[in-house]
Parts: C-alpha cells; sequence; structure tokens
C-alpha cells in the first residue's frame, strides 16, 4: 500500500506545487487503475478475527483469504492480533480508493512484484505503465519471493534503485544546467 500512497504523493506534489520526483519506486501493490482485487477481504468483521482460533476457516466461511498475510502469521495469534489494526485500516483504505488520476506522472516509475505473489499477481502491476508520461520509463522488476518480498529481497531492490538514480539524477540535472554558448576567438 506505500506504493500507491506515494503516487498519490507524486500527483499532489506535481498537481499543487509543479514539482515531481524524478523517479518513484513501489512495490506489491496492483496498479492504482484497477478496483481492490480481493472484495470478500472487506466482508470479514476484524472482531471476529479476534476472536478465533483458526483464522484460516473463518477467512474461508466469508469467502476471503488475505493473500497479502502469510500462512505463518495467519496462524500465529500473538503476531496476527498486532497486525489486525493496520489490516482493518488497510481494508478500509482500499475500499474508499478511486483510482481516476487522468495526469500520467512526467517520472521514471520501478515496480517491484514478488515472482511467487500470490496478492499482487505479475499481471497486476503492467497497468503502472500506464501512469507515466513516456513508457520508455517504467521498469517492472521481479523479484524472487511472495507478497512480502522486501523481506527477502532486499539487496536487490537497495541495488536496483542505487543503480537507477544516477541515471535520474543526471537527467534532473542537466535540464537545470544554463544554456552556455561557447564562443571561439
Amino acid at each position: 500500500m506505500g506504493g500507491l500512497i506515494a503516487f498519490e504523493v507524486a500527483h499532489y506534489l506535481l498537481e499543487k506545487h509543479g514539482i515531481c520526483p524524478a523517479h518513484l519506486y513501489v512495490g506489491g501493490w496492483y496498479a492504482p487503475s484497477m478496483s481492490y482485487p480481493y472484495p470478500n477481504d472487506y466482508n470479514v468483521p476484524m472482531s471476529v478475527l479476534r476472536k478465533t482460533t483458526n483464522v484460516p476457516n473463518t477467512l474461508k466461511e466469508y469467502g476471503a483469504d488475505f493473500k497479502f498475510i502469510e500462512n505463518d502469521v495467519l496462524n500465529n495469534p500473538a503476531v496476527l492480533a498486532r497486525l489486525l489494526p493496520c489490516v482493518e485500516v488497510g481494508l478500509d483504505i482500499c475500499k474508499m480508493y478511486q483510482g481516476s488520476k487522468t495526469t500520467q506522472l512526467p517520472c521514471s516509475l520501478t515496480v517491484f512484484t514478488g515472482k511467487k505473489d500470490d496478492y499482487v499477481k505479475q499481471d497486476m502491476v503492467e497497468g503502472w505503465k500506464k501512469e507515466v508520461v513516456n513508457p520508455v520509463k517504467f521498469k517492472c522488476i521481479v523479484v524472487p519471493g511472495r507478497h512480502l518480498f522486501l523481506a527477502t529481497c532486499s539487496q536487490t531492490i537497495v541495488e536496483e534503485i542505487l543503480s537507477s538514480l544516477p541515471v535520474s539524477f543526471h537527467a534532473e540535472d542537466e535540464r537545470k544546467k544554463p544554456k552556455t554558448e561557447i564562443r571561439k576567438s
């Protein structure tokens, strides 16, 4: 969800202040033009999840499965209890979000997705390409792992970001350079 928030902040900065990041990085989130792909997740009352001893079965009863949470966490009541308030707020945000941007971002955009992510499948991130002015500035990086791939692939992600920063900053520096003429005497 952080990628969606970063996307909205980039749009806000562009619309209200005329500035935009040189490069936007998002990961593990479907294209903002899509509706939440798992509407049955909304049907699960958090009060029921707080009381149940078998979360996976309770989710099935409501037609949900919370693919964004690893099974180890779903089966660990202590960890899940700490996570549920965030899950509840996250689902509320997803319910309310209307992805209807008509302006494309003029920056580069890199999207990271997990090869084994059951929550945000690879085809769900392709729509991000439509969010930038120049599709050549779009890059999708598939990393090993599931939805929480940041925990296992952080080195790969950091290396990708670091390798793209000089390109982004170089392009920005070139635009800011004053145009000077060289005169030969």
